[in-house]
């Protein structure tokens, strides 16, 4: 009987740190529908000592439920955080990252699948427009950064 309340409080920071994900997440899929909310709901976030923030790549893929934050904003057409997620948080838009049925895709492939394929005509055109976008070194700088990896 001891042996159980110690292993269920050596479980409690692990269970308090998953609730704290967990809210942390929903808050960011929030924040990824109101233009321009996503940097400062991370910035808030990265203030918390107890959390450890997405960053880069990994923030694309965060759950919002059955979708990734990418699709989420997308889809919410939300042009200011997709911009602070690809260029300021340093997204290389030429790497696969995005899992599909024959392998993945990189960003800018998405976003041209995204372009053809969405049911909705305004997320076409948002997608077709960040596909060239991304895709241009003078609005995406990321693009001239040379890795010696």
């Amino acid at each position: 009987m001891r042996f159980a309340a110690l292993f269920l409080i050596s479980l409690f920071p692990a269970l308090a740190q998953a609730a704290l994900a967990g809210e942390a997440s929903q808050r960011l899929c929030q924040a990824a529908t109101e233009e321009a909310q996503l940097e400062v709901a991370l910035a808030s976030l990265a203030a918390d000592d107890a959390m450890a923030v997405a960053r880069g790549n990994s923030v694309l893929f965060l759950s919002c439920g059955d979708r990734t934050l990418l699709e989420v904003m997308v889809e919410a057409r939300q042009a200011e955080n997709l911009e602070y997620v690809i260029i300021d948080m340093g997204v290389d838009v030429r790497a696969p990252l995005i899992p599909e049925e024959g392998g993945k895709l990189d960003v800018t492939q998405y976003l041209l699948q995204q372009a053809a394929v969405n049911p909705s005509e305004d997320v076409r055109a948002f997608a077709l427009e960040y596909f060239r976008n991304f895709r241009d070194g003078e609005f995406n700088p990321n693009l001239y950064l040379v890795s010696m990896n």
